[in-house]
Parts: C-alpha cells; structure tokens; sequence
C-alpha cells in the first residue's frame, strides 16, 4: 500500500509538471518564438519531470521499462525544440545519445538474457528508424524556420532602407502623411528658400561631343550638393537641369512649434550651403583644366519668407514649393554674380537677430529686385 501511495504522488507530480511543460510549449509555439535560445527554468522543469515519469514505481517500471523510458524522452525532446529552448544541433545531438544508450541499455538486457536477441534487434531497428524520422521531421522544420526567420529579416532591412530613401526624397512630417493615406500641406513662415544655377552649363552643353560628360558633370556636382544639404541639415527640394533648390525647413519641428532660434539656425544652415555650392563647383572647375569648363561657375539667391508647401501627385510624388517668396527667391538669384551669393533684406534681417552670426559676413547692398505684376521691390545684398 505504501508503494502505491508513492507511485500515485510520482504519478501526480510528474503529471504536473508535464502539463505545465505542454501549456509553455503551446504559450511560446505559438507567440511564434523564432531565436533559438535556451530557457533555464523551463529546462530545469523538463529535466525534473522527465526524471519523475521514468522513475514513476516498480510496477510501471517493470511492465514498459524502455519503451516508457524512449518515448518519454522522445516526447520530452520534441516539445523542448517546439518551444525553442535547444537550438537544431543540439537536439540533434541530444537525441543521438538516447538512442545509443538506449539500444546500448538493451544489448546489456540481452547479455542479462532478459530479453531475447530477437526482439532486441527489432527494437533497436524501430529505435534507430524512429529517431531517423525524428530528426528529419525536425531538420525540415528548422529550416523553415530559419528561412521564414532571414526573410523576415532581410523584409525588416529592405523597409528601413526604402523609408531613409524616402526621408530624403521628402521631409519626414510629409512621409507620415503619405503612409497614412492623408493630404500634406504646409503654410509655413520665415522658411529661408535657395535658388542655384549653374552658369556656363548650357554653353558646355552645345559646345560637347559626349553627352554623358555632361551628365557625369552633374551628376558629380549635384551629388556634392546633396551631401551638403545633409551635412547642414537642410532639405533639397528638387533639381532641374542646371537649377538646384533647396529649403531649410526639414519637417523634424513642427512648423507652428519652431522658435526664432530655429529660424536663424537654418537660416545660418542655409548660408553656409550656398558659399560651400560656390567653393564646389569652383573647385570642379579648377581640377578638370578643361577650356570649355572655363566659364563654369554658379549665382545663388537666398530668401527668407512665407511658402505653400506640399505633396503634388498621388503615384509619383513629389514635395514642392509655391509662393510669392520662393519667386523672389528665383529672381534674387538671376540677379546675383557668377560666384557669388546674393541675399534678400529679410534673409539679412533674419541672421541679424543673432550678431554673434550677422558679424561674421560682410554684407553690401547690391541691387533691387522687382516682383513681376506687383509694386513690392526687394532690397539684395551680397554676402561675403
């Protein structure tokens, strides 16, 4: 009697610990753990049950002595890499080692003459096709774990990539409209606007004999200018052939949320892209020695002021720019000297506001440009 109140408590702790173990295996399959890892606690736990049910008693002992032991060890191991506590090679190892004792358990039997050479060798046949099977079953879903787990990755890596692409095509405020399927459009003050063009290009166009020349030309220039626009933190709107346009609102702030300091730092941001554009394109000019890049050389207008913006098309889109002030900025930059940067009253009034800044440039009244159908004049100056 008192045998079988101890086989009984083994039999109810064991049991336990084995639903336990089945309800974490289930909880974690399908929360769809896909890493590898080793579990310490759930490890302990199977290792405690499984020592439990093949200790189970005498009486269950000695009527399924092996196959209680094989088979609960075979489940014991297919549910541990279910739940992802052993990596594929580990169980693959582990298994391995059953097996063999498990056949080396029964070879023993046999020299004890407990069970007969017959029934061994059938045995250790159905052992070794059974883990066979296991371990293929296992392998199979390894894999395609593994391969739902890179691609997986290789998706997460490809949509970071496409959305710091589109950061760059358009401000991130504008992105955040596209994803969510709503209109962007900003009204947006003291936004500093920067017209370059390049001047003598359409000369060295006509004038060379290899049109990719002239696009290698651009390309080297206009992707120097963008890493400018990067470096100094400020937003390039468009290119179109010898014109490049460029913004110092990037959309991180918004726009009604932006201080005076924000207005002078990307007014001051814009500046120094416009004199590092000058020193760029100079600096082509002087390492290719070439008589038809003699004349190469690029005017830009800076103007501070209120602009329309937003996204234009639904398929192709495109962040632009519309407003009195982004003309004014044009023509301040139609005015302005070959290798030179020419400024509005209002950009000048801007970094004004900051002496520390305004102190640092020579400033020199220049022209007047007149808006087209309107009487509002606006006084340049060159910044030096």
């Amino acid at each position: 009697m008192h045998q079988w109140d101890r086989l009984d408590l083994n039999i109810l702790t064991a049991s336990i610990l084995s639903v336990f173990n089945v309800l974490i295996g289930f909880v974690l399959f399908f929360r769809q753990l896909k890493k590898p890892r080793l579990i310490w606690w759930q490890f302990i736990s199977f290792l405690g049950s499984f020592g439990l049910i093949i200790m189970l008693g005498p009486l269950i002992l000695n009527y399924v002595y092996r196959e209680a032991q094989e088979v609960t060890f075979a489940m014991y191991m297919m549910l541990a890499f279910l739940t992802r506590a052993f990596q594929f090679k580990i169980f693959a190892i582990l298994i391995t080692l059953s097996s063999v004792v498990f056949v080396g358990h029964g070879y023993a039997a046999v020299l004890k003459q407990t069970v007969n050479l017959q029934t061994y060798v059938v045995e250790s046949i159905m052992n070794l096709v059974f883990v066979g099977l296991l371990v293929a079953v296992v392998y199979t879903r390894e894999m395609r774990t593994r391969k739902s787990y890179n691609s997986e990755r290789i998706i997460e890596v490809e949509i970071r990539r496409t959305e710091e692409m589109l950061n760059k095509l358009v401000p991130e405020h504008a992105l955040a409209g596209i994803k969510n399927d709503s209109k962007v459009i900003d009204i947006l003050e003291n936004v500093t606007i920067l017209y370059a063009r390049l001047v003598g290009f359409e000369e060295y166009y006509r004038m060379v004999q290899k049109p990719k020349d002239c696009l290698g030309l651009l390309s080297r220039l206009y992707s120097k200018f963008d890493i400018l626009c990067e470096q100094n933190a400020v937003y390039k709107v468009n290119s179109l052939c010898d014109t490049y346009v460029v913004i110092g609102y990037r959309g991180k702030i918004a726009g009604e949320k932006r201080t005076t300091d924000e207005f002078v730092g990307e007014a001051y941001n814009m500046l120094q892209v416009a004199q590092q554009i000058c020193d760029v394109v100079r600096d082509e000019r002087n390492k290719l020695k070439d008589p038809i890049l003699s004349k190469l050389d690029v005017k830009v207008g800076l103007n501070t002021g209120k602009i329309v913006a937003g996204i234009i098309g639904t398929k192709v889109v495109r962040y632009d720019i519309f407003g009195q002030d982004v003309l004014i900025s044009n023509l301040i930059m139609r005015q302005a000297s070959p290798g030179s940067v020419l400024v509005s009253n209002n950009f000048r009034k801007l970094i004004n506001k900051k002496p520390f800044i305004y102190d640092t440039f020579d400033w020199q009244a220049f022209s007047h440009v007149t808006v087209p159908d309107t009487d509002h004049v606006v006084q340049t100056y060159s910044c030096d």
